[in-house]
């Protein structure tokens, strides 16, 4: 198999242990280039809750160490997060890729305090300047 991008194992090894640690009510979105990304349960959940099927699934990594992938297109994502954070009453965490090769979280919200992903709320891009590092929409991941 090979391992490029999202499939590499050090890649896998680091976004199970950020799963390891998260809030069951939180998703952890990872911006990539010109979409987000979910992973494990979480990944699952999107699929069943928004796409009504599994089939989108992906599984990345290895038989023994496998993770199960789901993307989220820009034009989605406004719908979803809203529905997470005001509906389902989830807590959202952004992660994007910074210069260095180490993923960030650079964005959080809650139900309570959507300010720093309003602009996604909106379909809109936060810019760089907003980021420093890295911005949501446009990083290479």
């Amino acid at each position: 198999m090979a391992t490029t991008g999202d499939s590499k194992p050090e890649f896998i090894k680091m976004v199970q242990g950020l799963l390891a640690e998260k809030d069951a009510q939180c998703i952890q979105l990872f911006e990539r280039k010109g979409f987000f990304a979910v992973y494990g349960p979480d990944a699952v959940w999107i699929a069943n809750e928004y796409n009504k099927t599994t089939a989108t699934v992906r599984t990345l990594g290895s038989d023994r160490d496998p993770l199960k992938s789901q993307t989220i297109q820009s034009r989605q994502l406004a719908s979803i997060l809203s529905d997470l954070l005001f509906q389902k009453l989830r807590r959202i965490e952004v992660y994007v890729k910074q210069s260095n090769g180490k993923w960030e979280c650079v964005r959080r919200a809650s139900p309570g305090n959507t300010s720093e992903v309003d602009e996604l709320l909106e379909g809109g891009t936060v810019g760089e300047e907003d980021l420093g590092a890295g911005h949501l929409m446009g990083q290479r991941a």
